[in-house]
């Protein structure tokens, strides 16, 4: 994991810590860096991810997360589908300027904002 990855056409400006399956951001311009980073290392450790992984039942990218997981769920094909099955989906990609301009609006729209 590595901290300074500026994500293409990122605004504001983010620093990026991220491996294969993991990202978090968080502004460049953001007060309190040390504690931002504070946090990230909290939420990775093994330990913490595998709880927010059983409270929310949502997938972990955190490899030593996963492997403190139950048999059970880490078999949930709802939660971990197959490979065959992953290897039908489309992955996101990225989007111009307009395309971002519009999902900005489209998600403040979402906040109410």
């Amino acid at each position: 994991m590595h901290a300074g990855r500026k994500p293409a056409g990122a605004e504001p400006p983010l620093h990026a810590l991220d491996d294969a399956d993991v990202l978090l951001v968080r502004p460049v311009e953001g007060l309190h860096a040390d504690l931002a980073h504070a946090f990230f290392n909290f939420v990775l450790r093994p330990n913490v991810a595998a709880q927010e992984a059983r409270y929310t039942r949502y997938a972990t990218g955190n490899h030593s997360a996963w492997a403190l997981l139950d048999e059970d769920m880490r078999n949930d094909l709802s939660t971990y589908p197959p490979q065959e099955l992953l290897a039908k989906l489309e992955s996101g990609m990225p989007i111009d300027a307009d395309g971002q301009k519009r999902r900005d609006e489209l998600w403040m729209e979402v906040r109410g904002v």
